[in-house]
């Protein structure tokens, strides 16, 4: 799923946020229907002295104390004329920054071409940065996986397999490691606009909540305390549990591949074998160590490889 853009009534919706940035709202009825569709902010700046192409579309606006005071500045009719032909464009609202006052007509003009103004007595850079947060969320394209999502020593392990395979279970060992669990069976991944991939639960009544055969749902902060969950995280490795036939088992170190988790997106998965009597809890422990190593640029698998070719080669002694 992918989220194109947010209302300026969904924005307004989310009381926490509002409040956080401490907004007062001045809109139209029409207004609060238009649609954000980048979650960066724009300065209007250059737009006051006549520069209209740093206008774009789609951006909430922001002014400070520099396009207020200049704005005071100008005559009336001049003023009029630079506001109009910037609200004229599709801009969804405009943030004021640290309480600032514009001219009365700056409102009259924005609520005649229905665009809706926020503001706030926060300073412009905090404002700029509290809405990039927000909407770079909201923003974010979005899918969905099922498996088990796990933070393993620092790192954002997605655990997947087949229904019945042990992803539970084995995350359950894991988080009685010392592990951190951060979603399991349905879980939220979004592309942030760094492009990292993060995990979340899918919804927030499932914290920290996990289904075990035989014996039901379970609160991993009941059990095992508040330390054992974690909000969201990135996710960088994927495990796939698999019930493998003997002519499909690879002999040697754990192969890693590349995993689409989306379309065009890809992350370095490594494939276990479930038997029984294993400890997949352990073996997941060592594929993410093996993983850590190989970011290193530490990979014990050629090394022992070429020592062997060197042996067999006659040129070494294996005694040494």
């Amino acid at each position: 799923m992918k989220v194109s853009a947010i209302s300026i009534e969904s924005i307004l919706s989310n009381k926490e946020f509002i409040n956080d940035c401490q907004i007062e709202t001045i809109t139209s009825d029409a207004s609060i229907k238009n649609l954000v569709e980048n979650p960066f902010v724009n300065r209007i700046g250059l737009a006051l002295a006549g520069f209209y192409e740093s206008i774009l579309e789609g951006r909430i606006h922001l002014m400070g104390y520099s396009e207020v005071n200049y704005l005071n500045s100008l005559e009336e009719e001049l003023g009029k004329k630079r506001v109009e032909e910037i609200v004229r464009k599709r801009i969804p609202a405009i943030v004021i920054s640290s309480n600032l006052e514009p001219p009365n007509y700056f409102f009259e003009l924005c609520n005649k071409f229905n665009v809706a103004v926020f503001k706030s007595i926060l300073p412009s850079n905090l404002l700029v940065s509290k809405f990039l947060f927000y909407l770079s969320r909201q923003l974010a394209e979005k899918f969905s996986c099922h498996g088990t999502f796990m933070d393993i020593f620092g790192i954002g392990v997605l655990i997947i397999g087949p229904p019945n395979i042990g992803k539970s279970e084995s995350a359950l060992e894991l988080i009685s490691r010392g592990h951190r669990l951060i979603a399991d069976d349905h879980i939220i991944l979004r592309k942030d606009i760094s492009g990292a991939i993060i995990g979340e639960i899918s919804r927030e009544w499932s914290t920290g909540i996990m289904e075990i055969k035989s014996i039901g749902f379970i609160n991993i902060n009941q059990i095992f305390g508040i330390c054992a969950w974690e909000k969201e995280k990135e996710a960088k490795l994927v495990i796939k549990l698999e019930d493998l036939s003997e002519d499909k088992i690879k002999i040697g170190d754990l192969q890693i591949e590349e995993y689409e988790i989306a379309p065009g997106i890809f992350l370095p998965c490594f494939t276990i074998n479930v038997k029984k009597g294993r400890n997949l809890a352990l073996i997941i422990e060592v594929a993410v160590k093996v993983f850590l190593l190989k970011q290193l640029g530490i990979d014990f698998q050629k090394s022992f490889e070429a020592f062997h070719d060197f042996l067999c080669a006659g040129k070494g002694d294996e005694k040494k």
